[in-house]
């Protein structure tokens, strides 16, 4: 039987999972809401070529859209997680003295 793992472990999808490097996580985080903006783009071009509106595409175009798109939200939704999450690495100020 396995030990179970703290949450303090270093898990690939925890926040403190060294093999993510901080600048990564930062420009994952500035890009999220533009993959999520180009995975809409490219699942109405899926869609608009799956009804024939863009004329004949072949089908692996089409699974290759909508593929793209998939992984384009996961990629944002990602970034999300990122950009609303506290990392140790990142320097937070102190909270104001009250006695002062």
């Amino acid at each position: 039987m396995r030990p179970r793992r703290s949450k303090n472990d270093n898990h690939p999808h925890s926040s403190n999972n060294p093999d993510m490097h901080p600048v990564a996580r930062r420009w994952l985080s500035r890009l999220a809401m533009a993959f999520i903006v180009i995975a809409a783009v490219l699942a109405w071009e899926g869609y608009q070529s799956a009804t024939g509106r863009r004329g004949p595409v072949p089908q692996w175009r089409i699974l290759l859209y909508f593929l793209a798109a998939a992984m384009a939200v996961t990629l944002g939704l990602e970034g999300l997680r990122q950009r609303h999450r506290r990392h140790e690495d990142d320097e937070v100020p102190p909270p104001p003295n009250p006695e002062s």
